[in-house]
């Protein structure tokens, strides 16, 4: 029988210059204006760099969502990706192994942790 758990990822990813650029063309293709770099519009970045992950998973979860919960420190980006609604277990590697690709490519790098957030399963 498959468990239940909430998908809950801690993640510390390089504010390198690959990710940088992804940022500057995240904010001239939502017409934003460059003010420096803030944690909110990269929570935005972020969500919409794994929008079909996500949608993949509404296709068993209708109404599944998630939020980044992040901080820019030291030229690094961590914090937490995490959702409310509870899936089959069987699904949490599997993403976590595709969130990881995704920011693998974003920043163009290997120097990044996305790991399953142990203290907060069901």
């Amino acid at each position: 029988m498959d468990s239940i758990v909430k998908i809950n990822y801690i993640l510390d990813i390089p504010f390198n210059d690959s990710l940088k650029k992804e940022y500057h063309d995240f904010l001239d293709d939502t017409g934003r204006i460059n003010d420096g770099y803030k944690n909110h519009i990269i929570e935005k970045l972020f969500k919409e760099s794994v929008k079909d992950l996500i949608d993949g998973v509404r296709k068993e979860y209708p109404t599944f969502d998630g939020k980044f919960v992040l901080e820019l420190r030291n030229d690094r980006v961590k914090g937490i990706f995490k959702s409310s609604y509870q899936v089959k277990g069987s699904m949490d590697e599997p993403l976590r192994r595709e969130f990881f690709e995704r920011f693998r490519k974003l920043t163009n790098s290997d120097d990044l942790r996305v790991e399953i957030n142990l203290n907060c399963m069901i």
